[in-house]
């Protein structure tokens, strides 16, 4: 069963660090170590044990697990106790915890000593195992696809929300992101609004999906309209960027390298600089950019001109380490040629 070998490989990482790991407010890590997500659980080298409220205990029981449910608060922490046992060196991520929840967990556990996993895990799932590959292979189709859609959905003065929630039907999954237009597509980052479509804009679409409590991240970048001269050469060089992007991971250059180089190009042709990171890891878990086998990160160059606007072109790719080396999950949905609606 999948959840025990996840279960076996976390704490072969772990080693003698912990006695125990508790998947307290962790909705990724329950996740991922049951299948389940919601409630606290705590997950030993033998076996997960849940500790839920009452209305949350038919829900977990189907994952076959052994569920304690609770209705006071007395009875939650007497729960937790036992279910430690002996265990003193409880191992949690600290990553996902509030100051004010640590503090908590501090003052109800009290003489046992709480250490951060988050490393540990991190390290631990680098590679992703058949069942993450599956539910993010889905996640990016359903993506990409979603992606090809949308010159269609574009029409004058339609706003960047609307467009969002069009993407989002479209996927008919829980969807997040953002479009933006216009100028707008300088940013980054951009809280949709209702910023109107007009000719000659550039349309940003940075959106994903998610399957299996794993999701997809892919940016498209359109011109509604007939583009400029300069909206080409722009997109032209994000594109020969990505380009060398591929090839660098094909190489087996990692991040830094990549970075680099994007830097050192963009500088070198007048956009630079080139001011985020060319990727980011896919998952349960944020373990970075690493060209690694079963690796699946996203591969994103942009150009970002104040006034003007943007482009970003992002993929997301499964590293194999075979003769291509690397699977472009979002390929679906094209990317050379800058698309005028």
């Amino acid at each position: 069963m999948i959840y025990q070998i996840r279960l076996k490989r976390l704490f072969k990482k772990i080693g003698k660090k912990v006695d125990a790991v508790l998947v307290f407010g962790d909705g990724s890590l329950l996740r991922f170590l049951t299948g389940h997500g919601e409630g606290n659980a705590i997950a030993k080298p033998r076996g997960i044990e849940f500790v839920v409220p009452k209305m949350l205990a038919e829900a977990a029981s189907e994952t076959r697990m052994k569920v304690h449910a609770y209705s006071k608060r007395d009875e939650y922490l007497s729960i937790v106790e036992k279910v430690l046992g002996k265990a003193k060196n409880l191992g949690i991520r600290f990553d996902v915890l509030s100051h004010s929840y640590f503090i908590d967990l501090e003052k109800m556990l009290k003489k046992r000593k709480l250490f951060n996993i988050s490393p540990d895990i991190n390290e631990a799932f680098v590679e992703k195992d058949a069942d993450e590959i599956a539910s993010l292979r889905k996640a990016c189709e359903l993506t990409a696809l979603a992606a090809k859609a949308i010159p269609l959905m574009l029409r004058a003065g339609m706003t960047e929300i609307e467009l969002m929630r069009e993407i989002n039907y479209t996927m008919k999954m829980i969807g997040g992101g953002f479009v933006s237009f216009g100028e707008n597509t300088s940013h980054p980052h951009h809280q949709c609004s209702e910023r109107k479509l007009q000719k000659g804009n550039f349309v940003m679409a940075d959106f994903g999906c998610t399957v299996g409590g794993v999701g997809s991240d892919i940016t498209r970048t359109f011109c509604y309209g007939r583009a400029s001269k300069k909206q080409k050469q722009v997109y032209a060089e994000v594109w020969n960027a990505q380009k060398m992007a591929f090839d660098m991971v094909n190489e087996g250059k990692e991040l830094a390298d990549i970075n680099k180089a994007i830097n050192e190009m963009f500088e070198k042709d007048g956009y630079g600089p080139f001011i985020h990171s060319i990727g980011h890891s896919l998952g349960f878990f944020g373990t970075g950019f690493k060209n690694v086998k079963n690796q699946i990160v996203t591969v994103e160059p942009g150009i970002y001109i104040p006034s003007f606007g943007g482009v970003r072109i992002e993929d997301d790719i499964l590293i194999t380490k075979d003769k291509q080396g690397f699977v472009n999950l979002t390929k679906a949905s094209p990317t050379k040629e800058l698309i005028e609606v």
